[in-house]
């Protein structure tokens, strides 16, 4: 556990090279990530909320298009003529 500490230490004292970089904010770096995934978690929950709201108003319009339907049954023109049944021979 000593050990442990000594190093712990010894990086808050006197940081390796390599992690600087890799905790400087630049292209690819770790820091740099952390950046973008905290301002992208808030932008996803707002556009997941957008699409949420967007479903239920498109579930809502579907039930009212189908409500509709079942209460006014569509009525076919009739084809042809009523006299049409009746043939008359020559």
């Amino acid at each position: 556990m000593a050990a442990w500490w000594t190093v712990a230490r010894w990086f808050t004292t006197q940081p390796h090279p390599v992690l600087l970089l890799m905790l400087a904010n630049r292209d690819g770096s770790l820091a740099r990530d952390v950046d973008v995934q905290a301002w992208l978690g808030p932008y996803c929950l707002t556009e997941a909320a957008g699409e949420h709201d967007r479903a239920r108003n498109a579930e809502a319009e579907a039930a009212s298009l189908r409500t509709q339907r079942t209460r006014h049954p569509v009525r076919h023109p009739q084809t042809g003529t009523p006299n049409t049944a009746r043939m008359e021979t020559v």
